[in-house]
């Protein structure tokens, strides 16, 4: 045992040399005062494990299409309360499917084959379960680049936790307490744009997003990846010190652990294509492995040396074999006895602590809160309407100036009507990609954040999408209103009436809000940004071909000519248009010329009939998106 492994066990032990021994199995007690984990310490327990998927049959052509690959093989285990438990292998042994199949993250489908059952407590427990007492921190650290670890504590405990604000309050400072952020607690995580928090400071406030419930179960994948080996080292000993203290059942997927870390786990599970050949007390694990043959090397890191033994390139090797019978012979029937001792005990559920319209409210703020310290989000939309508005009025600049009354057949009035048309559909399209492309850019960012907390249970889709998109709505209103307003005296357009205007500035703002529709939908369907932005021109371009300005809406082919009435840009100019040529000379024969007949309030309610089509799409997205979420 390494030496700072052993000065991690020394103040462990000093912590907890009070409080009574943790008892393995049914029994355990935990050795801290009384809260959730201590009354209701959870045994995990799982038998004849399998899991197979389908995957195409390359070796044979004359064999079946696809078959069945097996990934895990009849596994039998349990990890008990009070000790942290490491799973390890070789890459592609099984370590992170044993781990989602155990919290959930992985089902049976009718192509991949999940046998066997898992008990929390002697209880069986599905994914709606697991988030009420077990919590599960991923490989990779899913925060908010733009909040502070206390916010990010703050905005799950006011969601996951009942209670005052200060009880809440005095449970977000004694977490940041026990996982040694106190100099980074108020310092924004950071990212790709600016400067945050090191590596292991934010691997911890992962970590910490789980623990503000007080989980009884607690799953990790490679916690230590990407961290140096001394930050690892005291991340694992914080592990070691929750499993110990606080009774929990804490279960971690580990590549190659320095030797300093492998002595911090209580008990080690060591898969090879899919088996366990060796489950039980990391102190044990040498002495084991020596007695079938496999004597690890002296001042070898018994980690690495465990990993060599459980690889092969050779699916067919067999070494693997002589370890299988091994642990058959000298483990199995032990773990066998010990998972059909474990006595059915009652698994204590989180309550829900915030209804729908709460829930939203808190997901708002928090929305709104990164929307406002996103220096380069926000700077662009102002920067944006500035650049289209000060673009249109140079180029339209008094447009109705230079028509000629008295002679109605003056070439200069078709060129006034011509730069009118021009400039309502330009404006249709400023204000629709304006709006929907700044959620493409950034929603496909916040998609892993949502599907982590929802996975949680933090929330339902429905109050993280109208909470989410409430934020938006403030910024999609009122820049297009405000570039609106402005270009209208600007560039002239039919009588300077308030009427006129204020139907204007409605209907570009309705564009708009369909824009952010299509933004968020698209949004949704894409995790990678570069995808995203590749499609919005797909949507885009058709519905711009089929709005009657580029062709006539009485010429378009009628086996065709139907796609029209799906697009906003169509409705959004003819509602402009009837605005702008009602009571306006020479209008009189514009509206009948483009073949837009549906008129102003008829057009305006199909724009936001559209708008509220595409939002219900959206939202039906991030519903199918978490029902495929594994």
């Amino acid at each position: 045992m390494g030496k700072n492994a052993f000065k991690a066990e020394t103040e462990v032990n000093a912590d907890i040399e009070d409080a009574p021994l943790v008892k393995h199995g049914a029994d355990a007690t935990s050795p801290i005062s009384p809260n959730r984990a201590a009354s209701k310490p959870v045994t995990l327990s799982f038998k004849d494990l399998s899991y197979s998927v389908q995957i195409k049959n390359k070796g044979q052509k004359d064999g079946p299409k696809f078959v069945q690959r097996e990934i895990l093989r009849g596994m039998t285990g349990i990890c008990r309360p009070g000790e942290l438990t490491a799973i390890m292998g070789a890459s592609g042994a099984g370590k992170t499917t044993l781990l989602n199949i155990l919290s959930c993250r992985i089902t049976g489908t009718k192509n991949n084959i999940l046998g066997g059952n898992f008990l929390a407590n002697g209880n069986s427990y599905d994914i709606g379960k697991f988030s009420k007492f077990a919590g599960y921190v991923m490989q990779n650290d899913i925060l908010f680049e733009t909040m502070t670890p206390r916010e990010i504590f703050t905005f799950t405990a006011n969601l996951r936790l009942p209670g005052t604000k200060e009880e809440k309050t005095k449970k977000v400072n004694k977490l940041i307490q026990d996982l040694k952020l106190e100099r980074a607690a108020d310092t924004l995580v950071g990212g790709t744009f600016s400067k945050g928090i090191s590596g292991g400071e934010r691997k911890r406030a992962s970590i910490g997003v789980e623990l503000i419930t007080d989980p009884n179960l607690i799953f990790l994948d490679e916690p230590t990846s990407g961290l140096d080996s001394f930050t690892a080292f005291i991340l694992i000993s914080l592990l070691k010190n929750l499993a110990l203290r606080g009774g929990k059942t804490v279960i971690a997927t580990i590549h190659q652990p320095s030797s300093d870390i492998f002595f911090l786990f209580d008990n080690l599970m060591i898969l090879a294509k899919g088996k366990f050949i060796y489950q039980g007390p990391t102190r044990l694990a040498v002495d084991h492995f020596a007695s079938i043959g496999y004597e690890c090397p002296e001042y070898s890191n018994p980690a690495d040396y465990f990993i060599e033994v459980a690889h092969s390139d050779n699916d067919h090797d067999t070494k693997f074999l002589g370890m299988y019978n091994a642990y058959d012979e000298k483990l199995a029937p032990k773990i066998a006895q010990d998972v059909a001792n474990v006595k059915q005990k009652e698994i204590a559920l989180a309550e829900k602590a915030h209804s729908f319209f709460s829930s939203m409210a808190i997901i708002a703020k928090r929305s709104l809160l990164n929307f406002m310290r996103n220096p380069i989000l926000l700077k662009g939309r102002i920067g944006q309407t500035i650049f289209f508005t000060f673009l249109i009025c140079v180029l339209f600049f008094q447009l109705t100036d230079n028509m000629n009354p008295a002679n109605l057949a003056d070439p200069a009035n078709a060129q006034v009507i011509f730069d009118i048309n021009g400039c309502l559909f330009f404006f249709s399209i400023a204000c629709f990609m304006s709006s929907s492309m700044t959620v493409v850019l950034t929603f496909p960012a916040e998609r892993a954040v949502f599907l982590r907390e929802y996975s949680a249970n933090m929330y339902s889709v429905s109050s993280y999408f109208f909470g989410r998109s409430s934020t938006e709505l403030p910024f999609v209103i009122l820049f297009p209103a405000i570039m609106g307003a402005i270009s209208y005296y600007i560039i002239g357009f039919n009588d300077y009436n308030a009427s006129k205007i204020f139907i204007f500035m409605l209907i570009v703002v309705f564009m708009s809000i369909a824009g952010n529709a299509v933004g968020i939908l698209v949004g949704s369907i894409f995790a990678d940004v570069k995808v995203a932005t590749n499609v919005v021109p797909v949507i885009i371009l058709p519905w711009m071909i089929f709005s009657g300005y580029y062709a006539n809406s009485d010429a378009m082919p009628k086996w065709l000519g139907w796609f029209q009435y799906t697009s906003p840009f169509r409705y959004t100019l003819e509602a402009l248009m009837w605005n702008q040529y009602t009571d306006f000379e020479l209008g009189d024969s514009q509206l009948d010329l483009m073949g837009f007949r549906i008129g102003l309030w008829g057009a305006f309610g199909l724009l936001v009939a559209v708008g509220l089509i595409i939002r219900t799409f959206a939202l039906l997205s991030l519903k199918s998106l978490v029902r495929n979420l594994q």
